[in-house]
């Protein structure tokens, strides 16, 4: 998925991006099998704007029916998904019920998850 080229003994870095859509579509498919909570996974940010660089992140947001754990827990089950992504990834987990209040209260962060691709 991260490419190096030398050139003249510069380093030069890139993103197969079909590469990487590829492997975040299989991801998407074991988690929602392994996983029957999840209801929508959307990347979003500048992997799915199209304006990433060979050192941007992907931004994934995780929609689940309902979570008993804190905020900030809740990705220490999903993460070990993602091991194989050879670039950073950021995860943000919202349950549907703290997403849809989101939403309703027009949330900017939100905003941008909903102009993402779901997988």
């Amino acid at each position: 998925m991260l490419q190096e080229k030398s050139l003249n003994g510069v380093k030069i870095y890139s993103i197969d991006k079909e590469k990487l859509e590829k492997k975040l579509e299989e991801i998407s498919k074991k988690i929602k099998k392994e996983k029957l909570e999840v209801e929508k996974i959307i990347v979003f940010g500048s992997f799915a704007k199209g304006n990433y660089t060979p050192f941007s992140d992907v931004d994934i947001a995780i929609i689940v029916r309902k979570s008993d754990k804190k905020f900030l827990e809740r990705q220490d089950e999903f993460i070990e998904y993602f091991d194989d992504v050879e670039i950073d990834v950021n995860l943000i987990i919202y349950t549907k019920e703290e997403f849809e209040k989101l939403i309703k209260e027009e949330n900017s962060f939100v905003k941008e998850i909903l102009k993402g691709k779901e997988v």
